[in-house]
């Protein structure tokens, strides 16, 4: 079976968001719910690359000139020290730690009533001894959970339970993303605050977080937490070549 070209999955994308739900599956991933799938990304690196290039394009040239106009007009600034850019907290930690909190129990939805707690305060503490330890510790037991088959995909709840969690999973999808976009209001400070206006603010981590989703539920955790760690190191790196070579560019 011949891959999808970039432009034939950007539409299934957008086909998919207008109704998301649990199947079906990439084809290329095969079937099953093995441990080993759901951490074994079935979409190539490239293919990752075109598609946090592609969101890297969307934000800035798009979603990013709103959220500026928009925290023009609240006062709103960023929190981040551009000369202290937390590269490995970005890059390593919040890819892992958002991933599982946001997306992981979308197609584990029996996990959600302890997992996105726990995840909840390893992301609210940051990387932190405690934190990390915490979040290899809930690592291990989802690999152990699923290695013994212990309740752990959504093929394992009773059949009434899983007939509703597909009737409104489009529901527990695009609440899961915006969640996710409102979290990153917590990197701004506030001057005048226009309330109406903030979802404004966060629209990049709201697209991103669809697309993330969408990897999740069609390939597996994997893939999304690699096109995280691949979306964040972009930003990250071009600011530091900037600081590097033109440091005046990167404070402008």
């Amino acid at each position: 079976m011949n891959s999808p070209s970039f432009r034939q999955e950007f539409a299934e994308f957008f086909r998919y968001i207008r109704r998301p739900a649990l199947s079906p599956r990439k084809p290329s991933r095969g079937g099953g719910n093995g441990w080993w799938k759901d951490w074994a990304p079935a979409t190539s690196l490239g293919r990752m690359l075109q598609w946090a290039g592609c969101l890297w394009v969307i934000n800035i040239f798009v979603f990013a000139p709103i959220a500026l106009l928009v925290a023009n007009k609240t006062g709103a600034a960023h929190r981040i020290d551009i000369n202290n850019i937390p590269f490995l907290t970005a890059v390593l930690w919040a890819p892992v730690a958002e991933e599982l909190l946001f997306r992981y129990s979308l197609r584990r939805p029996q996990l959600s009533f302890w997992l996105i707690p726990l995840m909840a305060w390893v992301v609210i503490t940051g990387p932190e001894l405690h934190s990390i330890v915490l979040l290899l510790l809930v690592l291990m037991l989802i690999v152990m959970l699923d290695v013994w088959r212990l309740t752990t995909n959504e093929h394992a709840l009773k059949w009434r339970w899983r007939v509703h969690y597909r009737k409104f999973f489009p529901l527990v999808f695009h609440g899961s993303v915006l969640v996710f976009a409102g979290l990153h209001l917590w990197n701004f400070r506030f001057g005048e605050i226009n309330w109406w206006l903030l979802p404004l603010l966060v629209l990049p981590q709201w697209f991103t977080g669809m697309v993330l989703g969408w990897m999740r539920v069609r390939d597996g955790i994997s893939t999304s937490i690699f096109l995280h760690m691949i979306f964040n190191s972009g930003p990250i790196l071009l600011v530091w070549f900037l600081l590097q070579f033109s440091p005046e560019l990167a404070t402008t």
